[in-house]
């Protein structure tokens, strides 16, 4: 397990419009938040924990409630996301090949 130090739960976005709560571990985060940074800069002074799973709440803020379609996620895990605009919106992951919306 990746930043257990600092991976305090649930986490948030510095603005806490996005709400992550996970279990698991990314393998490719190192990846994922370099490819991110390249793209998106400020996302790098953004980052509050040395977690693996805070990357999950950065590329919902790129790509949406749809990010899993568009990176590729590795890992073993199970998270649930939301909390935009004062509305709870549950993103919960199902296989690799489907999203649950709530």
């Amino acid at each position: 397990m990746v930043g257990l130090n600092s991976g305090f739960q649930p986490l948030f976005d510095k603005d806490e419009e996005i709400c992550l709560v996970v279990n698991g571990e990314i393998y490719n985060y190192k990846k994922l938040e370099s490819d991110l940074f390249v793209t998106n800069p400020e996302f790098k002074t953004e980052f509050q924990t040395k977690s693996d799973c805070e990357v999950i709440i950065f590329l919902y803020k790129k790509y949406g409630k749809h990010f899993m379609k568009k990176v590729d996620l590795n890992g073993m895990f199970g998270f649930a996301t939301g909390l935009e605009n004062n509305f709870i919106k549950l993103i919960l992951p199902g296989t690799p090949f489907r999203l649950i919306f709530v």
